[in-house]
């Protein structure tokens, strides 16, 4: 097992459309917030945490125990989800999976940062366009 966080880091990242996000921010905030509670329960009761995450995942509990440390639980914005899509947007265009000559589109463009800024700021420190 290699434990360099350089070699490979893994993004879930959560989705909405533009019109969910403008017609019903106050679901997109609750949602967020409800992220908040438990990134802070997980930092409380790390051995309840983990006695979830094995009840529901099925793995093994010394599994979870070993790769514990490698999650960080807490929502964010950040440049590294820009650098990931920037380069998945470029490997698409390598392997012909879209067109050689499609544009790569800025993704701070499609981020939608306020809700998440307005309920916890330090979450966010993606540089985004203006006006959002």
């Amino acid at each position: 097992m290699f434990s360099d966080p350089s070699l490979y880091s893994q993004l879930y990242v959560m989705t909405a459309t533009r019109d969910r996000v403008q017609n019903d921010a106050q679901t997109v905030e609750g949602v967020l917030r409800g992220l908040l509670l438990a990134k802070d329960f997980i930092a409380a009761n790390p051995a309840e945490a983990k006695a979830i995450v094995v009840k529901y995942t099925k793995q093994d509990a010394s599994t979870i125990e070993g790769i514990w440390q490698n999650f960080v639980f807490a929502p964010a914005l950040n440049e590294l989800l820009i650098d990931y899509q920037t380069q998945q947007a470029a490997w698409a265009k390598e392997t012909g999976a879209v067109p050689a000559d499609a544009v790569i589109p800025d993704f701070r463009e499609r981020v939608a940062a306020d809700i998440l800024r307005r309920v916890s700021p330090a979450a966010v420190t993606l540089a985004t366009t203006a006006g959002r």
